[in-house]
């Protein structure tokens, strides 16, 4: 069962290297992914998932989430 398919938004295109998170009740700024280097550095991902998704009218969540589905008949991520 993949949990946070879309990375806790990662994935869909709204979290950048100035995104602020809530320390209080967000882990976020502890993980690396998280940091703004990596995020600028993962970006170019993103933007392929963004121009592959452009050409078929999804959004790159919805490329990120078919992806996963389409792996194995039994994948439920959550």
């Amino acid at each position: 069962v993949p949990y946070s398919p879309l990375c806790r938004g990662y994935l869909t295109g709204y979290i950048n290297e100035r995104t602020k998170f809530n320390a209080a009740n967000d882990n976020r700024p502890t993980l690396p992914r998280y940091q703004p280097e990596a995020i600028k550095a993962n970006w170019a991902m993103i933007d392929i998932l963004n121009e592959y998704g452009n050409q078929k009218g999804l959004t790159v969540a919805q490329v990120a989430l078919a992806w996963l589905l389409a792996q194995k008949p039994w994948i439920v991520p959550i």
